[in-house]
């Protein structure tokens, strides 16, 4: 049987004024200095939002979501990540297939979601809510699991999905509240792309990446020579922006969060963290067009001419050009963690009927079809996406050994060719046994970010006032501190802003 795929789509990209120089796809503008809206406006409109995106499709977009069915529907798995290779096999929809293509199970059908990850949020929880589409299975960024889970959007598994041996911070997070809620699909993990020629002219050596301690110290080898920015990632207000925030915190060793999901920052800490990343993000070394960047403008930045090194997910690794310099290595200091869980919606209608038990058990299949089988995750691998299965990787030595130093590897010319000599194939096979490893010791030191069931808030508040002070001038890391240093609590424990007097103190 031939999978079903059906594709959602989000909310386009507005295209506003700009006194940049150029503009990329998929990234937002604003210019410099615009007056802020009130941070309570915002997020009321943001909730606003999310609560009604369900009901803000076309005709077309509103036929494509599956109909509440009755006997024998087919298993309906929601959901986007990145699982196409750089030769655009769709290696999702083949693992769709295969499960079709067995005697005796219950079909699947794929609803693509819209790529963003906020817009894929968003959709999810007004459809489940809603009760629009029966959704049975779902691709779940893990921050996500704890907010589904108390809302009851998802259902407690079989703790036995979690048998084999996943990456240790996929499967910790795939856990709520004492009780398995998602099972690790695909991980992810931040890393470092480099191009030779560039490092060269700046002075730089491959060594230099590998042993830099952070990306802000890093960054300080580089000359700031005018108009030759040495990096570039993504700070755009959306959750690429909260990533590399984090990111700069835990590699100044600051928390703001602790185990407990409970506030854990201060007035020092924030400062401290907020001045690291203002470094990194400086235009004398960091490009222009990085706090309007997501992933896809961020490559296509990168591989501008001038650009030495990108922030990035390993699935960029295949995009770049073969036997050109280009590059990858571990991202020095802390990294996060990102990827997808599949996890189960709770029961809907069809749970009336009698139904609901036999939904869970194949869906429960169709997840340990899609995680535990090898074939399935070294497929994923191949299409570089980082699988959650540890057998995937055939690690050839030691853990412990192996990730001593961090592995580089260099995209060798013959990989994109469909025929390669021999040794051409010997180096392209080295080349990707080399890329794994990296991904997996990069995986072994990557960090979950914060786990409570308000992180939603907690990364959109911390995205729209880091972003003031990355775009305006006017706005300093002493000033973004003093705001954070109230309303980030208030977000952990779920208090309506709005309705506490000392959002005054983001009037900045």
């Amino acid at each position: 049987m031939t999978t079903t795929t059906t594709t959602t789509t989000g909310p386009g990209t507005g295209s506003g004024t700009s006194d940049r120089p150029r503009r990329l796809p998929g990234a937002t503008y604003r210019r410099r200095g615009t007056t802020r809206r009130s941070l309570a406006l915002a997020l009321a409109l943001a909730a606003t939002l999310s609560a009604t995106a369900g009901a803000c499709r076309s005709e077309d977009e509103e036929s494509s979501l599956p109909d509440r069915l009755t006997d024998n529907r087919p298993l309906v798995v929601a959901g986007n990540a990145a699982s196409t290779s750089a030769k655009g096999r769709d290696v999702l929809r083949e693992m769709i297939d295969r499960w079709n293509e067995q005697d005796g199970v219950r079909p699947a059908e794929l609803v693509r979601l819209p790529q963003d990850v906020d817009a894929q949020r968003s959709h999810l929880i007004a459809t489940l809510q809603s009760g629009q589409a029966d959704y049975d299975v779902l691709m779940l960024d893990p921050p996500w699991i704890p907010e589904f889970a108390e809302a009851g959007l998802i259902r407690p598994l079989d703790a036995a999905l979690l048998d084999p041996v996943f990456t240790a911070g996929a499967e910790e997070s795939a856990e709520w509240d004492g009780e398995v809620y998602a099972v690790p699909f695909i991980t992810d993990v931040g890393l470092l792309f480099y191009r030779t020629d560039v490092l060269a002219d700046q002075g730089v050596s491959e060594d230099d990446l590998r042993n830099a301690e952070s990306m802000a110290g890093l960054l300080g080898r580089f000359n700031e020579a005018e108009d030759l920015p040495s990096y570039v990632t993504q700070l755009a207000p959306y959750e690429g922006l909260t990533v590399n925030t984090l990111e700069a915190f835990w590699s100044t060793g600051i928390d703001l969060v602790d185990e407990e999901g409970d506030w854990a920052g201060s007035s020092e800490a924030l400062r401290e963290g907020l001045a690291t990343l203002e470094n990194i993000a400086d235009e004398g070394k960091t490009s222009e067009l990085a706090d309007e960047a997501n992933e896809p403008a961020a490559l296509q930045e990168f591989m501008e001419p001038g650009t030495a090194m990108m922030r990035g997910w390993p699935d960029s690794y295949h995009q770049l050009p073969a036997g050109q310099g280009y590059g990858v290595t571990a991202l020095p200091g802390s990294t996060a963690l990102g990827g997808r869980s599949l996890a189960i919606a709770a029961e809907g209608e069809h749970a009336e009927d009698g139904e609901g038990d036999q939904d869970v058990r194949d869906a429960e299949e169709l997840i340990r079809f899609l995680t535990h089988d090898r074939a399935n995750q070294k497929a994923l691998l191949e299409a570089g996406s980082p699988a959650a299965l540890r057998a995937a990787y055939e690690l050839p030595a030691p853990e412990g050994r192996l990730c001593r130093e961090p592995p580089s590897v260099l995209r060798p010319a013959g990989a994109d060719e469909e025929t390669r000599d021999a040794a051409q194939a010997r180096e392209v096979k080295d080349a990707e046994r080399t890329f794994n490893n990296l991904l997996w010791c990069a995986l072994r030191e990557a960090r979950s970010r914060p786990e409570t069931e308000n992180y939603a808030a907690f990364s959109q508040t911390l995205q729209g006032e880091v972003h003031d002070m990355i775009t305006q001038e006017s706005v300093s890391p002493d000033q973004v501190a003093g705001c954070l240093e109230v309303l980030l609590p208030l977000t952990l424990r779920g208090e309506p802003l709005e309705e506490d007097n000392s959002v005054d103190a983001c009037a900045y």
